[in-house]
């Protein structure tokens, strides 16, 4: 796998350029949360669009997917019976562009897929945000 070279991205919010996602694309997000964490945010943008929204919840042991339309928020998605996110661990987040999917594995484990609601050839920016320090981001095939 080639990857682009490592962002240093202290501190959060980040946000990088993309042109779209496609398969064979990966974005791998290597990270911890705050000692104080309740929530953090990964989100692949089309302008201010959310067209994956990836929210692990502390506060919730949860992890929500959404999107939004025109400004609105969709049909929320939610993992409760799993969550694979502890406060001071570091985490590996793999997002994998597939046919109309976006795949989710959490330190090498597949966790969940998300169907695309919206064409993945707008997104144009990677955006993360909240109670976590990202050590690298790489993005490649």
């Amino acid at each position: 796998m080639s990857f682009l070279p490592n962002c240093d991205l202290q501190p959060v919010p980040f946000d990088k350029p993309l042109n779209g996602f496609y398969p064979p694309q990966r974005i791998r997000i290597v990270g911890i949360a705050n000692p104080d964490a309740t929530r953090f945010e990964v989100d692949l943008m089309a302008n201010s669009e959310y067209h994956f929204h990836f929210n692990p919840r502390f506060n919730e042991n949860v992890v929500v997917r959404n999107s939004t339309r025109g400004g609105n928020w969709q049909n929320e998605e939610r993992s409760e019976s799993s969550f694979p996110f502890a406060v001071g661990r570091i985490f590996t987040i793999d997002l994998i562009a597939a046919p109309q999917q976006i795949l989710v594995n959490v330190d090498g484990q597949q966790f969940l897929s998300f169907n695309c609601r919206d064409d993945p050839s707008y997104i144009n920016h990677l955006a993360i945000s909240g109670d976590v320090n990202i050590h690298s981001v790489h993005i490649g095939n």
